[in-house]
């Protein structure tokens, strides 16, 4: 699946998941299932760091979709979304849109250490010494190494 099953970067607080390739409908409904899992077991404000590789793209995307598929965005115990690069000009604006019609918090930025300091800001009761950040390498070398 072309989005990486999104683990704990910091236990019960920030989860990170990795996209890269061409994403469709149905990854984003299994991501999706998978998100709904996580900020269940998780502690509110549960938050997210989205990492999109170079060539992440959405097959067939539509505002529609993302609607549909991406249910997590609505739950009241779910905080901030940074979202590391962008795939291209299309990806881009689609997440905006679709942030902007959620009236999600959702902010793009270019690194994952950028990603973590606008967490940091928004919610300084994460306790980032708990984080495993060596898990954004290893998942980006299993990608990788597929």
């Amino acid at each position: 699946m072309p989005i990486e099953p999104a683990q704990w970067l910091v236990p019960n607080r920030v989860i990170y998941a990795y996209a890269w390739g061409s994403i469709t409908p149905e990854d984003l409904e299994q991501h999706n299932e998978r998100m709904n899992t996580l900020i269940a077991e998780g502690i509110p404000l549960v938050h997210v760091i989205l990492d999109s590789s170079p060539d992440y793209q959405m097959t067939n995307p539509s505002l529609k979709i993302g609607l549909d598929t991406l249910s997590f965005i609505r739950r009241t115990d779910f905080g901030f979304t940074a979202q590391v690069g962008t795939g291209n000009a299309a990806a881009k604006f689609g997440a905006i849109m679709l942030a902007k019609i959620l009236r999600a918090r959702y902010r793009m930025v270019d690194t994952v250490e950028e990603a973590v300091e606008q967490l940091k800001t928004y919610d300084t009761t994460v306790d980032w010494t708990q984080g495993d950040m060596d898990l954004i390498e290893t998942i980006k070398n299993s990608v990788n190494n597929e």
